[in-house]
């Protein structure tokens, strides 16, 4: 399991599902408004996101996304205001809430299925990023349970 995954979870303030909030820090997108009552938020902040990542491949994969959903005209999700683990199916539908990765595997899976992201980054970078993961992925199951954190500590 990748150390970052290790901070998702119900009810820590990181998120569990995909949804928009306004000014609820559990939310995988939140925006936030310093000045209360004012017409537009005024921050936004993405936290399905750590500094694990690769702030270039996640910028560029972030404005991949945006864009794609400008081009094809969608619209955001209504803000949930609630955290979506208290909700229903139903009531999570109503937000177009999905639950986030719970293991980097189903995570790589979900990339290589995505082709906004595959066509963002170009078929070589998208497959070496695969396969540098999986080999991560592999490597780190084998290790010792404090190894991976203790790597990254030094690393980062």
């Amino acid at each position: 399991m990748s150390c970052c995954l290790l901070f998702f979870g119900f009810s820590v303030m990181s998120p569990f599902f995909s949804y928009l909030a306004l000014d609820n820090r559990e939310a995988a997108l939140r925006t936030q408004q310093y000045f209360p009552g004012g017409p537009l938020p005024t921050n936004v902040e993405l936290k399905a996101s750590d500094h694990t990542g690769n702030p270039y491949l996640v910028l560029g994969c972030v404005l991949a996304a945006g864009k794609s959903g400008i081009d094809q005209k969608l619209s955001l999700p209504p803000p949930c205001q609630e955290d979506p683990g208290y909700m229903t199916d139903a009531q999570r539908a109503e937000f177009k809430t999905q639950r986030l990765p719970q293991s980097l595997e189903q995570a790589l899976d979900m990339f290589e299925q995505d082709d906004v992201l595959k066509t963002a980054m170009g078929n070589d970078l998208h497959k070496t990023y695969l396969a540098t993961k999986r080999f991560e992925l592999a490597h780190w199951s084998k290790a010792e349970k404090d190894a991976e954190r203790k790597e990254l500590m030094f690393k980062f």
